[in-house]
């Protein structure tokens, strides 16, 4: 995956090929590690956070006792912004 800059980049193939590798590794890491919930994180383009320039997935376990969690805003969505976003999808 070295040569694929971002998920915008991967064909078909490569994607059904990915996904397998990332479910076979969660099943190992979860047997080893013993968890039950996890991130799967991709950071796809500069405004997205990638600061590495090829295709990466990370996995990251979660703990009850580990007290991670990504920091979402607690704010009631804008449903006209939805609403807009919405007929985007589906009459564009």
């Amino acid at each position: 995956i070295g040569k694929i800059k971002n998920i915008f980049e991967l064909d078909d193939e490569t994607a059904i090929h990915l996904t397998n590798a990332i479910l076979k590794t969660i099943s190992t890491l979860k047997t080893k590690l013993n968890f039950s919930n996890i991130n799967i994180l991709n950071n796809s383009g500069e405004l997205a956070g990638q600061t590495v320039h090829h295709l990466h997935i990370h996995l990251i376990p979660q703990h009850e006792d580990d007290h991670f969690s990504f920091n979402h805003p607690q704010k009631e969505p804008n449903f006209e912004e939805l609403e807009k976003l919405h007929k985007i999808l589906l009459y564009k």
